[in-house]
């Protein structure tokens, strides 16, 4: 953890403090842990992929962690900042969807964590160029094929074009993509 504290508004102890929060969530989220996960979270907590989607609260954020959860997310965090109550890190994450789509592993750079008292107010992840690039390559691949073939799944999985989390909405992309896969090779 590198602490960058030259401005002295942002005490060291609280910084670290942050830091030891931050490792604590990182191995609750990569046990799986739903309810220790969970409570890292302020109530008002704010989850955005920048340019791609925001999730607000506890439900919205809680259907993002039961996919992750669900679909056996790691996720490691590099290159670690903090300043005051803000932790910036490249994080990288892989999981089952991501393995099965092509994908495998995603970067996301900055990733921010704000913090408010002890708890996660806001995460705040970019995906790198290369990371968005691979995205969309395999997504065009994916929802034409799935368009094409499973039309009726698909609008039922983004209903509304809006992406939608969750453990039962995980299983079932998980087993469209491995029928993507069968179906053309991948």
């Amino acid at each position: 953890m590198t602490e960058e504290n030259s401005n002295s508004q942002y005490p060291q102890s609280d910084s670290s403090r942050y830091a030891r929060i931050l490792k604590e969530y990182v191995k609750a989220y990569n046990a799986h842990d739903y309810e220790r996960t969970m409570a890292f979270y302020a109530r008002d907590i704010r989850f955005e992929i920048v340019g791609v989607w925001v999730r607000t609260g506890g439900d919205e954020v809680g259907e993002v962690l039961e996919w992750d959860i669900e679909t056996h997310i790691h996720m490691t965090m590099t290159e670690i900042h903090s300043r005051g109550n803000i932790i910036q890190c490249h994080l990288s994450e892989t999981n089952d969807w991501l393995g099965l789509s092509g994908i495998g592993e995603m970067h996301y750079e900055p990733c921010l964590f704000v913090f408010q008292d002890k708890y996660i107010r806001e995460i705040r992840a970019e995906l790198t160029r290369e990371s968005n690039e691979r995205y969309m390559r395999a997504w065009k691949e994916i929802s034409e094929w799935t368009t094409a073939n499973r039309s009726k799944a698909l609008l039922e999985l983004i209903p509304r074009g809006k992406f939608m989390y969750g453990k039962e909405r995980a299983q079932k992309w998980l087993s469209l993509l491995q029928e993507w896969r069968d179906a053309t090779g991948r």
